[in-house]
């Protein structure tokens, strides 16, 4: 128990993915709020006791943490509720070969975890190590499958609908928790709207970049120009920057890297906080309650840059759909709310 623990609080042992993971903290701070004790650890520590440990994403090697509540004794395993935020190999893939190739991955990067001494030499042999450094979805998936075989993972939620009942069609009982918005995320700054377009975020790949290109040409050909925190031309933008830069746009452009990408929730839920309006190519419906004319804009890649352009010249429109999304993220789609979803998982008895 945390020494800052209060008597008859249940407590929530909570990873964080760096010594500054501003998600993590966000998470912490909504499991407070609905009464939990909060005790923070490093993916690559040891666990520390508690009712429940709760993971997300992941952002690094995940099987550690589930082999430390694996190994203990039945009676004193915490709950173990994992929150996958980093999607699924190419879902078109007969699920046979995800699951096969998933454990296979999952076997492969446990090796360095064995207690034998030659599996841990075999962890450093050609080809492991090259391996180990691909297939990250395979991963994922592989290490949900394991730890759920094992009796270790009681709990599996996911943020994207489609994810979810891929895993609950073959026999694995994961559930759809939303992401949420989280009100440090957002502020109403009443800054006039003097930036039009925004890209923020990384590129990719060159599929991604082409399209931001592309939008950003045709935008320029009619007087518009976009803003960009891609890390190249500007930096990166987080917290109380991001917020008063969201408070500054009209419009923010979404670009996916594959076709199945699911990125657009984290996307949306960051900037429809801030009255601003998110413009998308369409996507898969990972989340039902996005609707597109309602919440966003969509449009094909090709006719982006005249959806921009269209909502740029049609104010109330602009307007009225910004109002609507915040009113979603902000009253019904928060991350409290998924966070007391999540940490309600049913688990198995």
């Amino acid at each position: 128990m945390s020494p800052n623990s209060r008597p008859g609080r249940p407590t929530v042992a909570l990873i964080k993915w760096a010594a500054a993971d501003g998600i993590s903290e966000a998470i912490g701070l909504e499991l407070a709020g609905l009464g939990y004790d909060v005790i923070p650890f490093q993916h690559d520590q040891p666990v520390p006791a508690a009712a429940t440990v709760l993971t997300f994403a992941p952002h690094g090697r995940w099987w550690p943490v589930a082999l430390q509540v694996g190994r203990l004794p039945a009676g004193d395993r915490p709950a173990l509720i994992h929150w996958g935020t980093e999607g699924f190999p190419d879902p078109r893939t007969p699920w046979p070969l995800i699951a096969g190739l998933g454990r296979a991955r999952s076997w492969l990067d446990a090796l360095s975890d064995r207690p034998a001494a030659w599996q841990r030499r075999l962890a450093r042999l050609p080809p492991v190590p090259a391996l180990n450094r691909g297939l990250f979805r395979f991963r994922y998936v592989g290490d949900n499958l394991r730890a759920m075989r094992r009796g270790w993972l009681t709990g599996l939620a996911d943020v994207s609908e489609w994810y979810a009942r891929l895993y609950r069609k073959n026999g694995y009982p994961a559930q759809f928790v939303p992401w949420g918005t989280a009100p440090t995320w957002h502020a109403d700054l009443k800054l006039e709207r003097d930036i039009d377009v925004l890209w923020m975020g990384k590129r990719r790949n060159g599929r991604r970049s082409d399209l931001i290109d592309r939008v950003r040409r045709e935008l320029a050909q009619h007087g518009v120009n976009m803003y960009m925190a891609d890390g190249v031309e500007r930096p990166f933008i987080f917290g109380e920057e991001r917020t008063r830069l969201l408070n500054r746009t009209k419009l923010t452009l979404n670009v996916k890297t594959r076709w199945f990408n699911s990125g657009f929730t984290f996307r949306f839920h960051t900037v429809a906080g801030n009255r601003c309006v998110v413009v998308s190519e369409p996507f898969l419906p990972h989340v039902s309650r996005y609707q597109a004319g309602e919440h966003y804009a969509e449009a094909p890649p090709e006719e982006l840059a005249q959806r921009i352009l269209y909502l740029l010249a049609h104010d109330d429109e602009r307007r009225a759909l910004a109002e609507r999304a915040y009113q979603l993220v902000t009253t019904e789609m928060t991350l409290r709310e998924s966070v007391r979803k999540l940490i309600a998982l049913p688990v198995p008895a």
